[in-house]
């Protein structure tokens, strides 16, 4: 272990030493202060905070991605072709922990630099928030920020009013870790349906001949759900949300949906109703909206009391203007897609959210470190600075490169297109599937809509899961990799 933390603490200074990791680093310090001060979003205090959030944490990922890159690949490229790791390697000192001690001072370096990029973060965010105080709940508490001491600068009521709402946004939606579910799906229902459907096809002898019966119950299945979540002129249905118990802790939580009309509207606005809450449990709340913008993401906040004691809500859509029944356009409403209707609550400080995305961010760079000690240990720096960022941008676009290579498949226009895909579709799957999908894991997306980065392993982004899949397996079997490898290398060899 001491041979492994000597060997650390060198790579560290000598990273440090590196033009190419020095020019990155001065660029992330000064970029990171310069989106702060010059974003602007939607005008707006949480569109502001949101762009920087986004700008932040994908700018400090790339940037900190190309040193560990171009840092990894120098260290052992260079010393093996100026001969500095001759004295190394010829001491009693194995060549695995030459090569793990130099990924553990990579981890170390790229952790030390993410705590930087976190605090710059969270200044920012203490400054979006109004510069509160801190505030202490007892010995054993963690302090926080009390944001109920910052004074409204607004001069005429107006003003303050949008002050308070824009904070209200910012605070609750967010600089905050929220859980989101979707409505419970009738599962049995829709599959039920789906066999009589087919049976009564089977039976009149209408079952198309182009298509497999599985192809089909899938077509049906998929017609059947976007029925569940599409709402007909004059009508109302019911969407119910399950495991609510946390949230009746909070005091609150948020529905947001997005309609999508089955026609076009009248300036693109469409008049309706929320009721929520459960019946014979929950007093019944309703919510009139007239004139909504569509194809929008809008948020209703409802008290936590319309949640039932067994962690229920019902909340039902009804399709009719409030003001004027008989004047209800005809079209229907679809929450179509997973953001097209869902329930947010908190279930944690941002603070908190922000170390998790950070450590998400850190697995990464992880692998790409083992990465580039592997391909320096048998490539020269160029060839292995070149492999490794293009694994790392494919890794970025897996679900778009698995998305275009079944397009492509589809297309009959596309002969040779598609020969050429039949050809290479093995290998290029084999490749896309041992590759992190780095965009499955990518927390920035999370932390501008005031997601949570969850422990959980169902959760998503799931950090348990990047841990795991990236952390542990991926950057393992590099790693040995490339220890094997180097220890098969000749290096130094005497000639007589």
């Amino acid at each position: 272990m001491g041979s492994i933390w000597a060997v650390a603490r060198v790579t560290i200074r000598e990273a440090l030493r590196q033009k190419m990791a020095v020019a990155l680093l001065v660029l992330l310090a000064v970029l990171l202060p310069a989106l702060g001060f010059m974003v602007e979003g939607d005008a707006t205090l949480p569109g502001q905070a949101q762009m920087f959030l986004d700008w932040s944490l994908r700018s400090s990922r790339l940037v900190l991605a190309f040193m560990t890159i171009f840092v990894s690949c120098a260290t052992i490229a260079w010393e093996l072709k100026y001969r500095q790791a001759y004295v190394t390697l010829t001491k009693p000192l194995a060549r695995w922990q030459f090569l793990t001690g130099k990924w553990v001072g990579i981890a170390i370096l790229n952790l030390m630099l993410l705590g930087c990029v976190g605090l710059v973060i969270e200044g920012f965010a203490w400054n979006f928030r109004g510069r509160p105080p801190l505030q202490f709940n007892g010995w054993s508490a963690w302090p926080s920020w009390n944001d109920s001491a910052v004074e409204l600068k607004g001069l005429t009521e107006q003003q303050r009013m949008d002050e308070q709402r824009d904070r209200d946004i910012l605070l609750k939606e967010v600089l905050v870790a929220r859980r989101s579910l979707t409505p419970i799906k009738p599962i049995d229902q829709m599959e039920d349906e789906v066999s009589r459907m087919i049976e009564q096809r089977k039976s009149e002898g209408r079952m198309p001949t182009d298509k497999t019966e599985l192809a089909f119950r899938q077509e049906l299945y998929l017609q059947l759900q976007q029925q569940y979540r599409s709402v007909d002129p004059l009508s109302a249905k019911t969407f119910k949300f399950s495991g609510l118990h946390d949230a009746r802790r909070q005091g609150y939580v948020q529905i947001r949906y997005r309609i999508e009309p089955g026609r076009s509207t009248p300036n693109e606005m469409m008049s309706y109703a929320w009721q929520v809450g459960v019946e014979r449990k929950t007093e019944p709340l309703q919510y009139d909206r007239i004139n909504e913008p569509v194809r929008t993401l809008h948020t209703l906040r409802v008290p936590a009391t319309a949640i039932s004691e067994d962690g229920e809500l019902h909340v039902a859509f009804i399709n009719v203007n409030p003001r004027n029944p008989r004047g209800t356009f005809a079209a229907s409403a679809i929450f179509s897609g997973e953001k097209g209707l869902e329930v947010l609550y908190p279930v944690d400080a941002f603070e908190a959210n922000l170390v998790r995305a950070l450590l998400m961010v850190w697995v990464q760079l992880l692998f790409l470190s083992a990465l580039g000690l592997f391909a320096a240990s048998f490539l020269t720096f160029p060839t292995a600075a070149l492999m490794c960022l293009l694994i790392f941008f494919a890794g970025s676009g897996v679900s778009y490169l698995l998305e275009s290579i079944s397009w492509t498949m589809k297309d009959d226009a596309a002969v040779v297109s598609q020969s050429i895909t039949k050809m290479m579709r093995p290998a290029l799957y084999a490749f896309l599937g041992a590759i992190p999908d780095f965009a499955r894991y990518t927390p920035a997306e999370a932390m501008v809509d005031g997601r949570v980065v969850s422990w959980s392993w169902n959760g998503s982004p799931s950090l348990s899961r990047s841990m795991v899949y990236i952390g542990l397996v991926r950057t393992s079997l590099v790693l040995l990799i490339g220890c094997l490898i180097l220890r098969r290398r000749e290096v130094a060899q005497v000639v007589v």
